[in-house]
């Protein structure tokens, strides 16, 4: 026991050395910041196919003119490029044609309907 209790203190001597944080496993990560629309396009590679399958989607009218999609799930694990490829069909110009209005909003993990509305950004775009 003698041992134990001594490799105990030579790991926590060695932690305050390195200046290591003692956290809890209970915390929860950072909040991820807000996304917007806005997308530097330039930046983008090899997203084309799965860009134009969504505009698709978008642009598809039902026998009747009206729009076919009310939602169109995008999954996937983090950091896989969701948020960017949704960005890229948003800002497409025939999505920006086609539309007579469009909003970007962001949910995040903590969802609040009242903020969520309260931080709806609507664009109009007028039709040509």
């Amino acid at each position: 026991m003698e041992e134990i209790l001594g490799r105990f203190k030579v790991f926590e001597k060695s932690i305050n050395i390195l200046g290591l944080i003692n956290k809890s496993v209970d915390e929860k990560p950072s909040p991820r910041q807000p996304t917007t629309s806005l997308i530097e396009e330039s930046e983008v590679f090899g997203r084309d196919g799965d860009k134009e399958a969504i505009v698709n989607l978008l642009l598809a009218d039902d026998h009747e003119g009206r729009n076919k999609v009310s939602v169109i799930p995008i999954i996937g694990m983090g950091g896989i490029g969701k948020t960017t490829l949704a960005q890229l069909a948003y800002n497409d110009h025939a999505v920006e044609k086609h539309f007579n209005l469009k909003s970007w909003v962001c949910v995040s993990e903590e969802f609040d309907i009242i903020k969520m509305m309260c931080g709806t950004r609507i664009i109009m775009i007028g039709r040509k």
